[in-house]
């Protein structure tokens, strides 16, 4: 109905090549010009931040939307018994608010998970906290009808991930040892200094956990995307 080659035919093809941004005219108010777009949100999310999008439309007939979102996720399957020489596997959860199955239906592209950061470096590598190792995505119907089945396409991107243990090891569990030992040797020291002592030592620990995870929440804060 739009008579796309016919539109394409008589335009720059150096400025079509990539498709003809139409965002403006699907997000004016005034003017909306009527395409359909999916209502998808993520499971798991605290919060979503659209940073910008783009909506295209192709010779061939198909509209290509992207957006460049910025997620808070929670992760309530993760497993600290070995930290902090953990692994663990991070989830993005992302579903049609309202469309079952039979009306929309997602499907994983040929490479459906792309790494990337801004400086063109491999992805993760200046992370002092995480090592990167795999990547995977999938789609899984869930039901979530009550008395008859409703079928949902559900889609599944995963990351897994192993913490780098050797900073923490040596710049929290040594330093807490060594407090630990000062800590014993204060039951043989004179009983008038013993309160002051302890109480110095309770303050080292508290000023090396604040100093330590004020440092950890930082580095994680690593600009890396992925589409």
């Amino acid at each position: 109905r739009w008579n796309v080659p016919q539109l394409f035919s008589v335009l720059n093809p150096n400025e079509t090549k990539n498709g003809i941004e139409i965002d403006l005219l699907v997000r004016e108010k005034s003017n909306e010009f009527s395409i359909w777009l999916p209502n998808v949100h993520f499971v798991d999310a605290q919060n979503v931040k659209t940073i910008a999008e783009t909506i295209r439309l192709k010779q061939n007939g198909i509209v290509y939307w992207s957006r460049h979102l910025v997620l808070t996720l929670t992760q309530e399957y993760m497993d600290f018994h070995s930290y902090p020489m953990d692994t663990q596997t991070f989830i993005a959860r992302f579903e049609p608010y309202s469309l079952p199955q039979t009306m929309l239906v997602f499907e994983p592209a040929s490479i459906p998970i792309t790494l990337y950061n801004d400086d063109g470096s491999y992805p993760f590598t200046h992370n002092a906290m995480w090592q990167f190792l795999s990547t995977q995505a999938y789609v899984v119907a869930t039901d979530y009808g009550s008395s008859s089945p409703r079928i949902f396409s559900v889609g599944h991107a995963e990351f897994a991930m192993r913490r780098r243990s050797s900073g923490l090891i040596f710049r929290l569990a040594v330093p807490i040892v060594f407090i630990l030992i000062l800590a014993g040797l204060i039951f043989w020291a004179n009983p008038k200094d013993r309160v002051s002592s302890t109480i110095t030592l309770l303050l080292a620990i508290s000023a090396l956990y604040i100093g330590k995870f004020y440092c950890t929440s930082t580095l994680l804060r690593g600009v890396y995307y992925c589409r």
